[in-house]
C-alpha cells in the first residue's frame, strides 16, 4: 500500500462550519509559510482500503517513491498537469490515487523552529 506522511492545515469552508485540510507538503516548514496563523497536522496520506470513500486525490511520484501532491479535489489536483494527468502516467512519471487522509497529530509550531532557520 502507498502511503506517506505529509503536514497540511485545517481549513474552515465559507459556510464556516465544514473544514477540509490543505497545503500538504512532506516538510511541515513548507506547509506553515504557506499560512503561518493555522495549527499544523501531520497526517497519513495511503491509498484507499477496500470500500473506502474520499474527495482527496494525489500524486504518487514514482522518482521519490512517495506522494507529492495532495488535495482535496480531483479537479485541482489535474490542474498541475499542463498536459493532464493521463500524459503524466503514460511518460512514467507518477500516479493519481484517490487517498484517505489520516490526521494523526497537531505539531507544535515550536517544535517546528529549528527547522525553519
Amino acid at each position: 500500500m502507498k502511503e506517506t506522511i505529509m503536514y497540511c492545515h485545517e481549513l474552515t469552508k465559507m459556510d464556516g462550519v465544514t473544514t477540509y485540510y490543505c497545503h500538504f507538503n512532506v516538510h511541515p516548514r513548507i506547509t506553515y509559510f504557506h499560512n503561518k496563523d493555522n495549527k499544523i497536522f501531520k497526517a497519513l496520506v495511503r491509498e484507499l482500503k477496500e470500500g473506502e470513500n474520499s474527495g482527496y486525490w494525489a500524486w504518487w511520484i514514482n522518482e521519490r517513491d512517495r506522494f507529492e501532491f495532495c488535495y482535496y479535489s480531483r479537479k485541482i489536483l489535474g490542474m498541475i498537469f499542463p498536459y493532464g494527468v493521463k500524459a503524466a502516467e503514460e511518460h512514467g512519471d507518477g500516479l493519481e490515487f484517490n487517498v484517505m487522509v489520516e490526521i494523526l497529530e497537531e505539531v507544535e509550531i515550536s517544535d517546528m523552529m529549528g527547522m525553519l532557520k
